[in-house]
């Protein structure tokens, strides 16, 4: 068993929006993106709409899992836990980005654990359907092909930054990617800014350390408080371009918006 994981909760929900919500939600978020009208009524016809409430399991790590889940509405963040309890966030998937395709493919158990970061909306898929899908439309297994080679190149990047970068420079990564544009004179805004907690499970470190970090990071006026969030200094942006960042579209997740 690894680490504490909330229960796992969620329960069918009718769609809100109807039949042409769902279409034009398929058809400009991958992997359906861009494929043909036809294969994103076959997936309408086939999903279930889920709903999750803030700090519910949808799945488990090291449990079975034959169901391909997409993000409608909400947030979700994927998360590896190591045998002392230990978190690593390496994901926060917003609307359009899709999880639980490893154990669908090769029918193994989950490397990770999905939890809601705030009440959301999934569609569910099957197994079943998601083969048939692959052998009716190959414009969507190419789409699903390529957002698959993208979280490889995420998760050598996390790797890459636990080994060859300090918890400062992992955080600063975190938070450009967390970040919205900004005025020219600031290198980005974040909206709402995670706990220390969260933070630390993102960049594989410790809470008191995050603190620590982030409160030198403001004494240098790297970074400011605004409201619930943080504005950053474009001074962070040298510090950004001097090695691997971590999470890059994995912190986001991997949806084209």
């Amino acid at each position: 068993m690894y680490g504490s994981a909330p229960e796992r909760s969620h329960f069918t929900e009718p769609s809100r929006d109807g039949e042409s919500g769902l279409l034009r939600f398929l058809s400009s978020h991958s992997p359906f993106r861009n494929t043909h009208p036809e294969a994103c009524h076959d997936i309408a016809s086939h999903a279930i709409h889920r709903f999750v409430r803030k700090g519910g399991v949808v799945i488990s790590q090291d449990s079975s899992n034959d169901t391909l889940f997409i993000v409608r509405r909400g947030l979700v963040k994927l998360v590896i836990y190591g045998e002392d309890g230990q978190a690593i966030t390496i994901a926060m998937l917003r609307r359009g980005d899709f999880f639980g395709e490893t154990s669908v493919l090769d029918g193994g158990r989950c490397d990770l654990t999905a939890v809601a970061v705030e009440d959301s909306t999934l569609l569910s898929l099957g197994r079943e359907t998601v083969f048939d899908h692959f052998e009716h439309y190959p414009e969507t297994t190419l789409s699903f092909a390529v957002a698959l080679c993208q979280r490889m190149r995420v998760r050598t990047n996390i790797v890459a930054g636990l080994a060859l970068q300090d918890v400062e420079a992992r955080l600063v990564g975190t938070l450009v990617e967390l970040a919205e544009p900004a005025e020219r004179d600031l290198l980005g805004v974040v909206r709402r800014l995670p706990n220390h907690q969260e933070l630390a499970d993102m960049v594989g470190s410790r809470r008191e350390t995050v603190s620590r970090v982030l409160g030198s990071m403001t004494r240098r006026r790297l970074i400011q408080k605004r409201g619930r969030g943080l504005v950053l200094s474009l001074r962070l942006d040298p510090t950004v371009r001097s090695g691997p960042i971590l999470g890059g579209s994995g912190i986001l997740g991997t949806s084209n918006q």
